[in-house]
């Protein structure tokens, strides 16, 4: 993105509205360690790097789900969020 990267624009949307933002994968030609480290540092859930195969994003998205449902399981998401950690994932 020209004027903003990806995790400053999700730590961005973190401190404007935190419950909206509850996972993301980041897609970028940038895959390297400083890279990786901004994304972990804004809370990205997985960094892919480009390019990519349809499979390798499907996959990241049912590691993200499962690891979700999990937290569902566990008790650790309280029942009225459970809605968000069913909701399908968004591919934008």
């Amino acid at each position: 993105m020209p004027k903003l990267s990806g995790p400053s624009f999700l730590k961005n949307a973190r401190h404007r509205a935190p419950q909206s933002v509850k996972r993301v994968i980041f897609v970028s030609s940038l895959a390297d360690s400083n890279m990786r480290r901004e994304v972990a540092d804004a809370g990205g859930a997985a960094l892919l790097s480009k390019p990519l195969t349809m499979a390798q994003l499907q996959q990241a998205i049912a590691a993200l789900s499962a690891h979700a449902q999990q937290f569902v399981e566990d008790g650790a998401v309280a029942a009225g969020d459970r809605r968000l950690v069913r909701a399908r994932p968004t591919v934008c």
